[in-house]
């Protein structure tokens, strides 16, 4: 269970760490429904961890998620059967991803076993086909295993995102203001030549 929560723009930045069984209280309030249910992300993480699920929800149970970003490089071109070319594209993902089949099969490379060793393993269908899949700010169809796993890896390392005071934007406003103010009173550089 989880109850990811998307922007404006349809992105999934934010998800409820447990989720209230009362219709009544909104997600903020779910820490204080005796009945909650904590998401796979927070189960898993309890578990690995062996803290109570209590300790993670003390301060907040919307989770602001820092998503490892994921990035698509051309990787050379092969040509098609109707002699056309078709560039080759190579991903690297903020997450690790390893084929369950190289586990079950045993052909796993050492870097990929040693990666496994003493981590967190999710398993999770990553088939576009799957309908388990959210946009997030770097892709339209990230799977829900990488959101489960992002949300994990933003708790454990202390990588959740935090939102300015109020008063910082307004600050900040205002001094690119006066900023632009003075560059633009400037006597403009005569060029010499």
């Amino acid at each position: 269970v989880n109850q990811y929560m998307s922007d404006v723009d349809g992105q999934v930045r934010r998800t409820c760490v447990v989720v209230g069984t009362d219709p009544d209280l909104f997600p903020d309030e779910y820490r204080t429904d005796p009945k909650r249910v904590p998401s796979i992300s927070l189960r898993v993480l309890s578990m690995f961890e062996g803290k109570p699920v209590d300790d993670y929800v003390k301060k907040t149970v919307i989770l602001e998620i820092n998503v490892r970003g994921q990035s698509e490089r051309e990787q050379g071109s092969v040509t098609d059967a109707q002699g056309r070319q078709v560039p080759q594209i190579a991903y690297t993902y903020g997450i690790r991803r390893v084929p369950v089949w190289k586990v079950m099969e045993g052909a796993l490379q050492a870097q990929e076993a040693e990666g496994l060793r003493g981590g967190i393993a999710l398993i999770g269908s990553t088939s576009v086909l799957a309908p388990d899949h959210f946009p997030s700010p770097f892709t339209e169809q990230a799977p829900g295993v990488e959101v489960h796993a992002n949300v994990i890896d933003n708790i454990l390392n202390k990588r959740e995102m935090s939102t300015l005071p109020g008063i910082v934007p307004v600050i900040l406003t205002l001094l690119f203001a006066i900023l632009s103010a003075a560059v633009i009173s400037l006597e403009p550089l005569v060029a010499t030549g």
